[in-house]
C-alpha cells in the first residue's frame, strides 16, 4: 500500500511540475513522502480565553504568551501560566514612545521576550522574570512582516518588499543586510520584487539551537529547511502539490496581487523545537465560508525532523490556527476554535 501511495504521489508531483501555468517557488523541491505514523490528539481545556484568536504563541518553563489580532483592553499580549491561571496583559497599543501598533513576530531571547512591530518598524526587548517589565526599543529600516532572532544583533526577516531573497539576515544595530537566504528565481521575471515577496508569504522559525531555519509557505504546500548560513538542506512539497493562483492588477498605487477564488491556504502556522518542526496544515480554499468566519483553521499538524523527513501526522480533536510545544516535545497548547478555550494535549 505504501509503495502504491508513493507511486501515485510521484505521478501527481511530476504532472504538477509539467503544468506550464503553475507557479514554482522552489525548483529543487521533492515530493512529500507518506507519514509513517498518524496519531489522534485529544485536547483538554485548561482555561477560558476571552480574547481574539492569536496569530502567534510562545511557551517557556512557566508561561504561555499569545498575541491579539486586535489589541484587547488596550494590550497586545496575553500571558497565562501553564496550569491555566491568568498572569497578565502587557504591551500597550498606541503610537506613543512605549506603545506598539502590532505584533508581527515574537520570540524568546534568553530571559527576555522580543517582539517585532512591522508598522512602527521596531524591535522591542521586554525583560522577563516573574513579570514583564521595562523595554529596550530599536528602530529597523525595513518593510516586511515576519522575523526571528538569531542573536541580540542579528535577525532573520522574510517577505521584505524590495528584497531578492526569501530571507534577509539583518544586523539591527548596523542597519545592514549581511546576506540573503533563498531566492525567487523560479518565479516569472514579469513579477516585481514586491509581488514575488507577497506570493512567497511564509512563516519562519529558527531551530532553538540556532543552526537551522524552517520556512512554511502560505500559498504553496512547501516546507523548506536552510542552515542559518544560507545552505538549502531540504525542500518538501505535498501532500496536495498546491501552487498559488493569483492575478496582478494595476492600480493608482502600482501593481497589486489579487488572490483568485481557487487560491488555497497551505501552512497556517509553524512551531519548532530542537527535535521537530510542527506545521499546521489546511489545504482549503482561501475564501471559503469557514475562512470568512474565522480565517482558515485546521485539525491537522504535520511533524518533520530537521532533515525534512516526515515523522508523524497529528489529527486534532479541536480546530486551531496556532500551536506551541514545550521544549521536551511532551505537550501541545492551542486555542480551540470550537470552544474558545486555552487547551492542552499530551503528545
Amino acid at each position: 500500500m505504501k509503495v502504491y501511495t508513493a507511486i501515485i504521489t510521484s505521478l501527481i508531483f511530476i504532472l504538477s511540475c509539467n503544468d506550464s501555468n503553475r507557479l514554482v517557488i522552489n525548483e529543487f523541491s521533492t515530493p512529500l513522502k507518506e507519514f509513517n505514523d498518524t496519531s489522534n490528539i485529544s485536547f483538554i481545556s485548561v482555561a477560558n480565553y476571552p480574547y481574539t484568536v492569536p496569530y502567534k504563541m510562545l511557551i517557556n518553563d512557566s508561561v504561555i504568551i499569545m498575541d491579539n489580532k486586535e489589541a484587547s483592553g488596550g494590550y497586545w499580549l496575553n500571558i497565562f501560566y501553564l496550569d491555566g491561571r491568568f498572569h497578565s496583559q502587557v504591551l500597550h497599543n498606541g503610537r506613543g514612545p512605549n506603545e506598539n501598533l502590532c505584533v508581527s513576530s515574537m520570540g524568546w531571547s534568553d530571559n527576555k521576550l522580543w517582539i517585532f512591530d512591522s508598522m512602527k518598524k521596531e524591535i522591542v526587548y521586554l525583560n522577563y522574570d516573574d513579570k514583564i517589565e521595562k523595554s529596550i526599543r530599536k528602530k529597523v529600516d525595513l518593510s516586511g512582516y515576519k522575523a526571528d532572532r538569531l542573536s541580540d544583533s542579528i535577525f532573520l526577516f522574510n517577505n521584505l518588499f524590495m528584497s531578492e531573497h526569501k530571507i534577509d539576515v539583518y544586523n539591527i544595530y548596523k542597519g545592514t543586510t549581511i546576506f540573503g537566504i533563498g531566492d525567487y528565481n523560479s518565479l516569472p521575471n514579469k513579477f516585481t520584487k514586491t509581488i514575488k515577496s507577497q506570493i512567497g508569504a511564509a512563516n519562519i522559525r529558527i531551530k532553538p539551537d540556532k543552526s537551522l531555519v524552517a520556512v512554511a509557505y502560505r500559498y504553496f504546500d512547501l516546507i523548506e529547511i536552510y542552515s542559518t548560513k544560507g545552505v538549502l538542506i531540504s525542500a518538501i512539497q505535498g501532500p496536495d502539490f498546491i501552487s498559488g493562483k493569483f492575478e496582478v492588477k494595476k492600480t493608482t498605487l502600482g501593481k497589486t496581487l489579487l488572490k483568485l477564488p481557487q487560491t488555497k491556504e497551505c501552512y497556517l502556522s509553524l512551531f519548532t523545537t530542537n527535535r521537530y518542526i510542527y506545521a499546521v496544515y489546511s489545504g482549503k480554499r482561501f475564501l471559503n465560508e469557514e475562512h470568512k468566519r474565522t480565517g482558515n483553521i485546521s485539525s491537522q499538524v504535520f511533524v518533520f525532523n530537521w532533515k525534512g523527513e516526515p515523522v508523524k501526522k497529528l489529527n486534532l480533536n479541536h480546530p486551531v490556527q496556532n500551536i506551541c510545544i514545550d521544549k521536551e516535545d511532551k505537550y501541545m497548547f492551542a486555542i480551540s476554535l470550537d470552544e474558545g478555550n486555552l487547551v492542552r494535549a499530551k503528545l
